[in-house]
């Protein structure tokens, strides 16, 4: 797909939606549907056909709306009303306010502080677009800055924007992100590879999941941009098991690009080849930057995990994973990572995860 035909599909996208008057954006994220938002979801559309409105209202799926714990809502557009703790009952009455006055007792107020001190960037997305079709995200902008920086830039000029930025990783440490691009654009290996962590170990902790959910082809997006900057043409995403919305809209995603031309063969002007595969964690559930304490090891009668408990410490290379190996996204544990497969007891662990003379960017910041 070029740049032409992208401003196409943008272009009809947002013509059809200028068809209707009305949108019903129904928040399909894992919290709403937790609280039966797809009930609400099937009770406002058909509250919209009994009307006989099905031509003047589309009603949407969208990603996270904000106030997850008032599910499911339901916003409308253009009021941009906002709506929580919605039941399916409560449908035909908020059809009839389309046209008419709201129903105060399910108004979720967005003058608040909760709202108005936010500035979404990654989330700008959330809540405005479907998440499962990527014409919406195509309308919204999305991939223009990929098919930007093949067409017009080097990837050296995208490295230096990214260090110019002033862009740096969103765990504790907040690693320069411009620094990880242009270490891996630099190194030597045969084969490079862009790895995002979507894993998530601090308890209540949903960022990666909220993103990968409610805007996945964001998430490609960024990784492709990364890839093509350092000269990767590999790209993994760790994300959890446990997450199957998650998962499933993300596998959505890779293949409405892939058919799209945007991955998994020559996309813009032929500079780049990527793949993208999806890893599933299925470890036990540890905090993302510790190994798995021996007493849980003990009581989960995990063997490896218990050995891997007594032997992993942290290191600070070398090896550095930038330069010589991807680091472990199919290990229970990040083997690869804290440890360099020097004790026999993780070699056949080991084996599977390390491949010699690769180099891997991890752009878990995008």
């Amino acid at each position: 797909m070029n740049q032409d035909e992208l401003e196409h599909v943008a272009a009809e996208t947002r013509a059809e939606r200028a068809e209707v008057e009305w949108s019903i954006n129904v928040c399909l994220s894992a919290g709403c549907q937790s609280a039966q938002a797809e009930a609400v979801f099937q009770a406002l559309q058909a509250a919209v056909d009994e009307r006989g409105w099905g031509q003047r209202c589309k009603v949407r799926g969208v990603g996270c709306l904000g106030p997850c714990a008032g599910g499911p809502c339901v916003a409308l557009e253009p009021a941009g009303t906002l709506y929580g703790r919605v039941q399916p009952a409560d449908a035909p009455a908020l059809v009839e306010s389309l046209a008419g006055p709201s129903v105060n007792n399910l108004r979720v107020p967005t003058d608040t502080p909760f709202f108005t001190r936010q500035r979404k960037i990654v989330l700008e997305n959330s809540g405005q677009i479907d998440p499962t079709h990527i014409e919406e995200y195509i309308a919204a902008g999305g991939y223009s800055a990929l098919l930007h920086a093949l067409q017009d830039l080097d990837p050296a000029a995208i490295v230096q924007e990214v260090i110019k930025s002033g862009l740096r990783g969103r765990g504790g440490a907040g690693y320069p992100t411009g620094l990880k691009w242009s270490t891996v654009a630099k190194a030597t290996g045969t084969r490079k590879f862009v790895v995002c962590n979507a894993d998530e170990g601090d308890p209540g902790a949903f960022m990666d999941r909220a993103v990968l959910e409610s805007d996945p082809h964001r998430v490609l997006e960024g990784m492709a941009i990364a890839a093509y900057a350092v000269g990767a043409t590999h790209g993994y995403i760790y994300v959890r098991a446990e997450y199957p919305l998650a998962i499933k809209r993300l596998e959505l995603a890779l293949r409405q690009a892939t058919k799209a031309g945007l991955l998994g063969r020559r996309i813009g002007r032929d500079i780049l080849v990527l793949r993208l595969h999806r890893c599933l964690s299925r470890e036990p559930r540890t905090h993302r930057t510790q190994p798995v304490d021996q007493s849980t090891a003990r009581n989960q009668r995990n063997e490896h995990a218990f050995r891997a408990a007594r032997w992993i410490k942290p290191r600070c290379g070398p090896p550095h994973i930038s330069e010589h190996f991807l680091h472990s996204i199919f290990g229970f544990v990040r083997i690869s990572e804290h440890f360099p497969g020097d004790r026999p007891h993780q070699t056949a662990v080991f084996r599977q995860t390390f491949l010699n003379g690769s180099s891997v960017s991890r752009c878990d910041a995008m």
